[in-house]
Parts: structure tokens; C-alpha cells; sequence
């Protein structure tokens, strides 16, 4: 018989207190939330039932009732008339029929038109707008087939599949449908993680269990989906099915979808969440024959304790990192994407942070505004994400939440089991212990939090940096100016690790707007105290970029210029850090990298260099590292370069001894054809960058500001000026052409205006300076007149002696 059938037979054999029950638990269902329900045919506490009329009602908000009359009388032809006419009794119910809003006759037989007509004909007469429901034999089966398989198991017997077993199209479906088009599509094109799918198919043909964990969102529920496909594709015995949970038993479903004696691939996404997970085990360990493979994806703080659940002998585990930056590249840069913009490739790596479910989103909003600026503030993005982690928008605004977020967040793990010490954290905050506890319990069924042993922390560092800007910043639920009065000695670091991540995403106007008040009290507060005010505008000279320039001012100018070099750096060294960094000059530096304050930030350096000669070289060493040319100069057309080098000759013209050998390091450095540099240290890894800088208008400037200055100062600082040159051409590996021969014109002037024959050094060097300009094909007229002009009697007898030291022969 089909299913439909046997729900029919049983309705037909079910005694009257299972029909009972069973109707009222239906019409509950439909009319849900009643201002009352009262079930007054049957016995409290039993299965049975006992004369009443109506059977059971709701009185509904709007003070009408809904009757229920529920028969298995067969017999009685009349039993039904009966009921309607006694539903209108004003004697038997106490309501009167104006009231009766509508009448439900279950019963469990079929009945013809005309009887139903001469039913709706007698309710009329007592009131014409009460509505007749007639729950009979085949509407019953109809409802309980389609919408109440739980009732079809509890009462009738009949074990029925709840929809949690499906293919993959079907999980991809659902899965997509679910997500609201946030979590990263499961249909899209799978790209990436080549290495690992090969490694999960080995598995799948070696173990029967396998658990593929890792953070959220780094693309695990893909992987074994791609996985099974291509498996499948190549072991053609196998059938693959999908666990869809839907907070029910699983163990009817697997009955039914997959027969003892064929081979079968289970899938059980986020396996952690389903609670019937040992009935999967339970399943698997009763098969008699044939092959069962169950593949489990489960998040990295949850999976110690599903592995213990499975066989450790058949059980296999892949650990999923993060993607690379290239990894995401390839993503974004892909279809539906297309985004090959390296500044859009750059903003999104950065906040997805390895997360190929934010690359998605980023990318998503990114090809929809058409605009990088919309990426500078992706708080709202992030509360989309959030939302991935709580479906309930009540929970998400639930203050408490978001403030033991926040807390959580700054102090990236907390002891939930060391009381006293929490205790005095959430006093700070006004946070009632027990709502704490509470909420961490909350957020830990959400999975937003994880608790390891005796410590909370948030599962995902993207998502901390936003709880700590949605609760400090944006909500100002928590007090920023709490935190920097009680925890800024002892927590210095964490005070960087949250308001930079914070201020980088989510745009520093926001974020100063908040802080930049309790941060000016703060400094108000310390600035007598050197130490601290230095290790305080380490971390916030960005929000107090002026006080910190101001600051700085005042304190080199306590160096009186007649005080001796001896004693000011005996006072400097005790202010420079263990690796030998000078203090002042270390947050000077901070400014190099643009802000608009940086030619503030240059003559104030020169102005301590002045009084502190002896820093001259470390400041040297500061301009290298940190106005290096980069990539993004380009974008700016060169700004940082080009201030350092005019704020340097201005200095330099006003008579600067410092401020001249500055220059010269600078020169050798600029004067480059190829920058290499780090651009930022992620998961422990350095990425190294070579630059070719361009020959544009810019450059050119800089150039000659550079060629020109050497030539005024040559004779003044005549080693210097020759050193530069001979590094010039000292220089491997390639160089620009082009460059080269508009260098060449200044170089020739200087050549003409200062060098001379009788010097064996500059012989040497204009020779050896034409023959590295011929191994890169630059010819000039001046060749011949320079070799015939630039020899002498040293030159002449050194070329002798060494004729292949240098790797040529002298004609």
C-alpha cells in the first residue's frame, strides 16, 4: 500500500481518545496563540474521553470562539447535524451563537456533497456568518501526509521520512535559499583547494569516517560537496545523499533512503548542531552489507568532542586552513566577480582576513557600488554577517549580548571560572555577573563565542574587531574611557590590536569621532610622565596627531643648543629602547607613511637632528625604511618623496650640516631604479614587493631636484658627492633604460664641471662608468673625448697591472 493508503486504514482503526488527541493537536497548530484553549471532551491526565460539547474550543483575541467537534461514529448518520445543533446550545456551551466564529467537524469518514450542504444549511439558520470545516477522511490524510509527519508517527504508527535526507542539488538549494545570499553560494565556480580535494578523496576510498574541521567560513561545506561529486563521478557503485537537519530524528529518514547491501555517501554538514548525531553512528554500526561512507564537516572549537563520538580506528581528519591572499584573489577575481583591480584585490584580502565567506560578501558589495570608498566602512556588511550567526534580530539587539561581546573582544579571552577577577571587570561596565554568564552561555549555543576549558573568546578575530567597534564605537554601549582608565597600564597592547583592526575597517572618522575625547582627558592626565606619554602616543598618535607633534616639540626643545653632545645623549639613551631605536625619532616615523601632518613631522626630525648630530645616521636609516618607494606612491604621484626632498634642500640652503649628509643618503636611495619592500606580516608571513618606479613628470622632478643639488654642493662635500656617483653605477641586475639616459645628462654636467684627469679616482670611475653604460647599449658622442681625456699615469699603469681584474683590456 502506498503511504497515503496506510494513513487512511489507520485513521479508519484509530480509537476514539488517539482521534481526539490527535484533532486537537491539529487544530492547535493551525490557530496558534489563542487568548484560550480548553479540551472539554476529554480526560486530563489520560487518553480518554468523556461527554462535553463542544469537544474542545479557542477563544481567539477577538472574543469570538472556534468549536471542535470530533466524532469516529460511523453509525450514527445524524451524529454530525447533532453536533452543529448543539454547538448553538446556549444551555449546553454558555456562549451564545452570535459568538461562534466557526465550526470544526473532524471525523474519520466520508460524507457526500449534499449531506455537507444540508449541514452548512442548518449552522446558517442559527448564525450566518459561522463558518463549517469539515475534517473528513480525505482532507485528514491529505493534512497529515503533507504538513504533520510527527503526527502520522505518534498516532498512527507509520513511520515517515522528514525531508532531511536529500541529494546534493537539493542541499545546494536549501543551503542557498537559507543563507539569503550571504554565506558564499554553494553552486558557484570551485576554485582553489585542488590539493586538499585530492587528499579528501583519498580518504573517502581509505576510512569510513571523515571529518573535514576548520574556522567558519573557510569553505569546508564546499570542499566535501566538490569532493563527493568527483568520487562518484569515479566509483560509479556509489550514491550520494545529503543531511538537511531540520531539528528532528534522522534514523527513520536513513531507513528509508539507503538499503542494506548498496554503497552510499552520507554528508553531514555542521555535524556538530545536529542532535541526533548518534543515530548517524548508530546507523552506520547496524549495516549489514554493502559500503557507508560519512563524510562530517564541524567547526574547529567543536570538533574534539565529535571526534570522540565517532570510531577513532575508521575516522579520518582534514584540518582547513585559512585561504592565502592569492587564494582569494583567485576568487574575487573570477565569475560572477571580475574584480582585477589590485586596490579592490588589496581592501578585500585585508578584511577577509583568510575568509573566502567575507571575500564573497565584499566582492558582492564592491561590484555593486563600483566603488573602493565603500569598503573603508563595512560595519553593516559585518552585521550581515552577524545575522549568518543569529537568526533572530531580537537576540542581535539584545544589549546584553553586544556588551559581553565588547567585553570579550578587548580582552580577546576571558577566565569565566576566576569570579573575583571577572567580577571586577563587569563592575567596570555595569554588567550583571549572572546576565554575563548568561549571555556567553547564549552566544555559545549561537556560535558566536567559543569556550575552551575555563575561557571565552570569540570564534572568528574579524568578528571580534566588529563586536568591539559595534559596542565601544558605533552603539557606545560600553565606555571607551572605562577602558583607558582601568586597563590601558596592563592591556596596551590589546588597546592596538582592537582600535586599529577597528579604525582600518570600518573608517577613522567614525572611530576618532568616539575616542578622540576620553583619549585628549587621558593624555591630559599622564602628560607630565615621559614614559607613559611616549608608550600612550605610540599607540594613538593617528587620533592625536597634533598633541603628538606638539608634545614632541616641547621635549626637543629641553636640549638647550649650548648644552653638551655627552649629555644629551646620555639623556637620549636612556630614553631609547632596548634595540637601540630612539624613542623620538620612533614616533616621528609614524607620520612618514602620508598623513597630512608629514612635513610637520620632517622639519621637526631635521630640528632634533640638529641639536642630536649623532642621530643624523639613525634618521638616515628611519627615511630609508619608511619613504621607501612603494606601489601606492605612485597613486599619490609621489607626495611623501617629493616633501622629504624639498623640506630636506630648503634645510640644506639655510645652511644645515645635519640636514646635507641627510641628503646624501637619501640620494643614493632615490636614485634607484627598482625598490624592494614588506608590505605587512600576516599568519607569520612576510611579503616582499619590488617596485619599478616609472619615468614620469614626477620622477623627473625628483631626479633632477636630486642631480642638480649634488652638482651645487659637489665642491663642498667632495667624497660625498663622488660617493653617490659611483654607486649610481654600481648598481646589478636590470635598469631602466630610460631612466639612465635622462640621469645620464646630469651625470655628464658633473662629470664636465667637477672631475678631473689628474685625479686617479675619477679616472677610474668615468671609465668604468662608459663601459657599464655600454653593457646596457647607452651610447653618447662623449664616450671617446671622456676616454681620451680621463687617463693618466696612475690610470695608465693601474689598467696594466690589473687588465683583467676589471674584466676588459685596455687597447
Amino acid at each position: 500500500m502506498s503511504r497515503i493508503q496506510n494513513i487512511e486504514t489507520n485513521l479508519t482503526s484509530i480509537n476514539d481518545a488517539a482521534f481526539q488527541e490527535l484533532c486537537d493537536r491539529l487544530i492547535y497548530f493551525k490557530y496558534k496563540n489563542p487568548s484560550a484553549f480548553a479540551r472539554i471532551g476529554s480526560v486530563t491526565g489520560k487518553q480518554k474521553t468523556k461527554k462535553g460539547t463542544p469537544d474542545s474550543f479557542l477563544l481567539m483575541s477577538d472574543g469570538e470562539y472556534i468549536f471542535t467537534e470530533i466524532t469516529t461514529n460511523i453509525s450514527d448518520k445524524d451524529k454530525l447535524l447533532k453536533d452543529i445543533i448543539a454547538c448553538f446550545d446556549y444551555k449546553k456551551t454558555n456562549i451564545s451563537s452570535d459568538k461562534v466564529k466557526e465550526i470544526n467537524l473532524f471525523f474519520n469518514f466520508k460524507i457526500d456533497n449534499a449531506y455537507i450542504e444540508k449541514l452548512k444549511s442548518v449552522a446558517t439558520s442559527f448564525n450566518p456568518k459561522t463558518e463549517i470545516i469539515f475534517w473528513s477522511l480525505d482532507l485528514l490524510t491529505s493534512e497529515l501526509s503533507t504538513n504533520h509527519h510527527d503526527l502520522v508517527s505518534d498516532y498512527l504508527g507509520l513511520s515517515y521520512d522528514t525531508g532531511q535526507i536529500v541529494s546534493i542539488e537539493k542541499f545546494i538549494s536549501e543551503y542557498n535559499r537559507s543563507s539569503h545570499g550571504i554565506a558564499t553560494p554553494l553552486d558557484n565556480e570551485f576554485v582553489q583547494r585542488r590539493q586538499e580535494m585530492d587528499e579528501l578523496k583519498r580518504k573517502i576510498a581509505e576510512k569510513d569516517f571523515i571529518i573535514v574541521t576548520g574556522a567558519a567560513g573557510v569553505g569546508k561545506t564546499k570542499l566535501v560537496l566538490e569532493s563527493i561529486r568527483e568520487f562518484i563521478q569515479e566509483n560509479k557503485t556509489y550514491k550520494s545523499y545529503c543531511i538537511s537537519y531540520k531539528y528532528d530524528s534522522i534514523l527513520n529518514d536513513i531507513y528509508q533512503y539507503v538499503s542494506d547491501g548498496d554503497d552510499y555517501i552520507l554528508f553531514a554538514d555542521d555535524a556538530n548542531r545536529i542532535d541526533h548525531f548518534n543515530q548517524l553512528i548508530a546507523y552506520y554500526q547496524s549495516k549489514q552489507f554493502g559500503k557507508l561512507k560519512i563524510l562530517i564537516t564541524v567547526r574547529d572549537y567543536a570538533y574534539s568532542d565529535l571526534y570522540l563520538n565517532c570510531p577513532a580506528e575508521l575516522t579520518e581528519v582534514i584540518k582547513l586552513k585559512k585561504l592565502s591572499d592569492n587564494q582569494l584573489i583567485d576568487i574575487v577575481k573570477g565569475e560572477p566577480f571580475g574584480i582585477t583591480n589590485p586596490n579592490y584585490q588589496d581592501v578585500i584580502t585585508r578584511i577577509s582576513d583568510g575568509n573566502p565567506r567575507l571575500a564573497v560578501m565584499l566582492s558582492r558589495l564592491a561590484v555593486e557600488k563600483k566603488d573602493i570608498s565603500v569598503l573603508s566602512d563595512v560595519s553593516n556588511l559585518f552585521e550581515t554577517y552577524f545575522n549568518t550567526f543569529i537568526k533572530d534580530q531580537k537576540e542581535l539587539a539584545n544589549p546584553i549580548n553586544i556588551k559581553s561581546l565588547g567585553v570579550i573582544s578587548f580582552f580577546n579571552a576571558i577566565n569565566i571560572r576566576n569570579k573575583e577577577r571577572l567580577l571586577e571587570i563587569l563592575k567596570n561596565f555595569n554588567i550583571p555577573y549572572e546576565d554575563f554568564l548568561e549571555a556567553v552561555q547564549k552566544l555559545n549555543c549561537f556560535e558566536i563565542v567559543e569556550i575552551n576549558y575555563d575561557y571565552v573568546k570569540i570564534s572568528e578575530q574579524n568578528l571580534s574587531t566588529f563586536f568591539f567597534y559595534l559596542a565601544f564605537i558605533k552603539n557606545k554601549q560600553l565606555s571607551f574611557g572605562t577602558l583607558l582608565t582601568h586597563y590601558y597600564t596592563d592591556y596596551m597592547s590589546r588597546f592596538s590590536d582592537c582600535i586599529i583592526p577597528a579604525n582600518n575597517t570600518f573608517g577613522s572618522e567614525k572611530v576618532m569621532d568616539v575616542v578622540l575625547p576620553d583619549l585628549k582627558k587621558h593624555f591630559d592626565t599622564i602628560y607630565d610622565d615621559s614614559e607613559k606619554s611616549y608608550k600612550f602616543l605610540s599607540v594613538f598618535w593617528f587620533y592625536l596627531r597634533s598633541e603628538t607633534l606638539e608634545y614632541l616639540y616641547n621635549e626637543i626643545n629641553t636640549y638647550s643648543e649650548h648644552e653638551s653632545i655627552n649629555t644629551k645623549r646620555m639623556i637620549l639613551e636612556k630614553k631609547s629602547t632596548l634595540s637601540g631605536k630612539d624613542q623620538t625619532l620612533e614616533l616621528l616615523g609614524k607620520f612618514y607613511v602620508g598623513c597630512p601632518e608629514l612635513k610637520d613631522a620632517i622639519e621637526l626630525s631635521f630640528e632634533y637632528i640638529e641639536k642630536c648630530p649623532f642621530l643624523t645616521h639613525k634618521l638616515i636609516s628611519q627615511f630609508k625604511e619608511l619613504i621607501n618607494f612603494e606601489a601606492k606612491d605612485q597613486h599619490n604621484n609621489f607626495r611623501r618623496q617629493t616633501i622629504l626632498l624639498k623640506t630636506l634642500i630648503d634645510k640644506i640652503e639655510k645652511g644645515s650640516c645635519s640636514c646635507l649628509q641627510v641628503f646624501y643618503g637619501i640620494a643614493k636611495l632615490f636614485l634607484k631604479f627598482k625598490f624592494q619592500y614588506v608590505n605587512g606580516y600576516k599568519d607569520r608571513t612576510i611579503h616582499f614587493h619590488t617596485y619599478t618606479i616609472p619615468l614620469s613628470k614626477k620622477i623627473k622632478d625628483i631626479r633632477k631636484m636630486i642631480w642638480d643639488t649634488l652638482d651645487l654642493y659637489f665642491l663642498e662635500n667632495q667624497d660625498e658627492c663622488f660617493q653617490v656617483l659611483k654607486d649610481y653605477s654600481a648598481v646589478g641586475g636590470e635598469i631602466s633604460k630610460e631612466i639612465l639616459e635622462y640621469d645620464l645628462l646630469f651625470i655628464f654636467n658633473i662629470i664636465d664641471n667637477h672631475l678631473k684627469n689628474e685625479f686617479f679616482e675619477h679616472c677610474l670611475y668615468v671609465q668604468k662608468l662608459i663601459r657599464w653604460l655600454q653593457r646596457h647599449n647607452i651610447q653618447s658622442s662623449k664616450f671617446e673625448r671622456y676616454r681620451n681625456d680621463f687617463i693618466n699615469p696612475m690610470y695608465d699603469l693601474f689598467t696594466k697591472v690589473n687588465m683583467y681584474g676589471y674584466g676588459h683590456k685596455e687597447d
